[in-house]
């Protein structure tokens, strides 16, 4: 099992959802969407999958690369959190 999958399920976990490793975000509990991202190179890709959500949207990180995450969506609506599901920069609803 990979590290997203990891990351993916353990959140999916805390967040008592499901992970859907289809298409669309990875993690969809009420009131967010939560696209999980483990490499810098794949974050854009990230973004991209959480458009469209009228719900608050975060990306969900390894924590060695959640300062660079933080730093790339600082003028954006997206949050972020790390691989427990904690939020280190909380979303804003889009559309506000």
């Amino acid at each position: 099992m990979s590290t997203h999958d990891d990351i993916a399920k353990k959140i999916a976990r805390k967040y008592k959802t499901d992970y859907n490793p289809g298409k669309g975000v990875d993690v969809r509990p009420p009131g967010k969407a939560i696209e999980v991202e483990t490499d810098m190179n794949t974050i854009a890709h990230g973004i991209q999958q959480l458009q469209g959500y009228k719900d608050p949207r975060y990306l969900a990180v390894p924590k060695r690369i959640a300062p660079k995450v933080q730093e790339r969506v600082k003028n954006t609506k997206i949050g972020v959190m790390d691989q427990n599901g904690n939020i280190l920069r909380r979303a804003k609803k889009p559309g506000k």
